[in-house]
């Protein structure tokens, strides 16, 4: 991969993504391997464009802190 230059791009959703994303992030910062790492909130178009070098790289959102199809508000836990 570092021989031929390989940039790679991963966009993760569904359960446990966040954690997905997490270890994909650390084995590729490890390997030395350049990537970039989304979730769900990135559409692929996005991404696909920035792989193909015909769009900026999107910013990565900070994404809302899920579990399942609830959102965890603190302030609303009361």
């Amino acid at each position: 991969l570092r021989e031929h230059k390989v940039t790679i791009f991963v966009r993760r959703g569904g359960p446990n993504y966040q954690e997905g994303l997490r270890r994909i992030k650390d084995a590729a910062q490890k390997l030395e391997l350049p990537i970039h790492v989304f979730g769900p909130e990135t559409h692929m178009t996005a991404i696909v464009g920035a792989a193909l070098g015909v769009r900026d790289l999107p910013a990565v959102p900070l994404a809302p802190q899920t579990t399942g199809q609830f959102l965890l508000s603190p302030e609303r836990n009361v």
